[in-house]
């Protein structure tokens, strides 16, 4: 994320905003410097917190981040924050599709995007709400003619975790792919439950604790199919 992606950030609505306040503190997390040097993804983190009112309580946690702490205090400010962050990537998702009829409507109307069409059928259906969370965002940014220009090259399961490839697109479109990306590391493919990457199977998923011991048992080969369905035998009611 840039700079020059977030140059309008203080007029995007509330919840693009806090989406974007996790995605950099994950990143400024996940940063191997010391935690007392300053990096461009804690000026940007500082920059979208200053949009917030001082007493918002969804992202309070993640103020220290953006803070000179010292390492007993960053401690314990990256467990209160790596918490709200799995909160924050969470909020505004649907529930996952509860049959294979839903399951094919919902994602037919990702196909009739024009910015996605059929790369939508490569997403698993754990983490199809990811992509109508994305689509949501977009469309309250930008009407159809905006959007002239931005295409959606590929959507994959890459590692375990979502791969949206896009060509053109401004921030705001770029930071909603970026938190679909993000939150499928924490978010099952195949039930859309709260999840965990499992390095571990002989084909690395991110999958809840019930998903993970049926891949454990029988290989992941089994639970991939349920995350792809072809018919209903395949799709799992949950």
């Amino acid at each position: 994320m840039f700079s020059d992606d977030l140059k309008d950030v203080a007029v995007w609505p509330h919840d693009l905003r806090m989406h974007t306040a996790a995605l950099l503190a994950a990143a400024r997390i996940a940063e191997v410097m010391s935690r007392r040097e300053e990096s461009e993804n804690t000026v940007l983190l500082r920059q979208v917190l200053d949009s917030f009112p001082a007493d918002d309580c969804h992202v309070a946690p993640l103020r220290t981040l953006a803070a000179h702490v010292g390492t007993e205090d960053w401690e314990v400010s990256k467990l209160a924050a790596n918490a709200a962050i799995s909160t924050i990537f969470r909020r505004g998702l649907r529930r996952r599709p509860g049959s294979y009829g839903e399951y094919q409507v919902r994602k037919e109307a990702l196909v009739a995007v024009p910015w996605i069409g059929i790369e939508a059928n490569c997403c698993p259906v754990g983490w199809l709400p990811l992509l109508e969370r994305a689509v949501a965002q977009v469309a309250s940014c930008f009407d159809e003619n905006a959007l002239w220009g931005v295409r959606t090259l590929q959507i994959k399961e890459k590692f375990g975790t979502l791969r949206w490839y896009l060509s053109g697109g401004e921030g705001r479109v770029r930071v909603s792919i970026r938190l679909a990306e993000a939150t499928s590391g924490i978010t099952c493919l195949v039930c859309g439950r709260p999840g965990v990457l499992r390095p571990d199977l002989l084909w690395i998923l991110t999958v809840c604790d019930r998903h993970y011991a049926e891949a454990s048992d029988i290989s992941s080969l089994g639970v991939s199919s349920r995350a792809y369905p072809q018919d209903a035998s395949e799709f799992e009611v949950i």
